[in-house]
């Protein structure tokens, strides 16, 4: 497996999105315009379509859920242990424990794995494997959002937040709206027909390449200046504790080196770009959040190339 030939096409995109944004040809809201349009539409079509086609019975892994929560929840937990014992500040602690755990799923983790799954790139027939890939998003799209919202909001209110309007949060989630549909036209075993099929695959096909651009456009080299100690301990544990604890759990409960790859890929992705525009409204610190992004996406290199050498078919 030739590691470069697939994180290259990935980190080329970013890279060109970081010099469109640095170079000022396109403004800075052409950028937070189609991060939205990717955000509410794009990806959403792609999810619902990659779900919708894949199979329950041959595609459903539970242990590579299983190993993905597992090592989500021991980092977050790590994280929030090392915020208390250096008694950083609710801002500093809840971004801290955030981008510690929340990887760029869709925008990082499931362009890789298409291309590392299906020999012939994103154009090719659908691997069982990618199917695998795109149905373990969901659930943990599903849990990424819940939690740091129910994070941001013990931050802010305290234990009593209001259960409504959380449920409320998580339930108008596109991403999961458009994951829990897709579940529930592959559970009823229904084909999508033809015109819809290929309507979701156009609009589907500009949510990567246009989410790829947004992320590097993000980038702002001043934001590295003032990386602090929590944001170097959230680059540690996303990049570095998360995958550790994952190939820990993988070893222990015996998957296999697809359902490996596809667990140690998720959970090596860097920190979701979304936390920066999410962590001001949740009462979380926006510089470290931005710090943690910068550090993760530019490092998350080493531990992919590894994983990919090691495990890619």
């Amino acid at each position: 497996m030739n590691v470069f030939n697939i994180l290259a096409p990935v980190i080329a995109v970013i890279a060109l999105g970081a010099w469109l944004g640095g170079r000022g040809r396109y403004a800075a809201e052409f950028f937070r315009d189609a991060n939205r349009l990717t955000y509410h539409i794009g990806l959403p079509a792609l999810l619902f379509r990659e779900v919708a086609a894949a199979s329950l019975r041959d595609s459903w892994s539970g242990r590579v859920m299983l190993a993905l929560l597992a090592a989500t929840v021991f980092t977050a937990l790590c994280a929030a242990a090392y915020a208390r014992l250096r008694r950083f500040p609710r801002p500093q602690a809840g971004a801290l424990i955030a981008c510690a755990y929340r990887g760029n799923l869709a925008y990082a983790g499931l362009p890789i794995l298409i291309f590392a799954l299906s020999p012939q790139g994103m154009g090719a027939a659908r691997s069982p494997w990618t199917a695998t890939a795109s149905l373990c998003l969901g659930p943990m799209v599903l849990l990424y959002n819940a939690s740091v919202v129910i994070l941001g909001a013990l931050l802010q209110r305290g234990p009593k937040t209001d259960a409504r309007l959380l449920i409320r949060e998580v339930a108008t989630n596109p991403l999961i709206l458009a994951s829990a549909g897709g579940l529930a036209v592959s559970a009823a075993g229904l084909p999508l027909p033809t015109f819809p099929e290929r309507t979701l695959k156009i609009i589907g096909n500009m949510a990567l390449p246009m989410a790829l651009l947004g992320l590097g456009a993000s980038f702002d080299r001043r934001r590295l200046r003032e990386v602090s100690d929590p944001a170097l301990a959230a680059t540690f544990l996303k990049i570095g504790l998360s995958p550790l604890a994952g190939w820990a759990l993988a070893r222990w409960i015996g998957l296999g080196p697809e359902e490996t790859l596809i667990a140690l890929v998720y959970l090596s992705c860097p920190t979701a770009v979304a936390m920066f525009v999410m962590s001001k409204p949740l009462g979380m610190d926006e510089h470290l959040s931005g710090a943690s992004i910068m550090l993760t996406t530019l490092l998350s290199i080493i531990p992919l190339s590894l994983i990919l050498w090691r495990f890619a078919p």
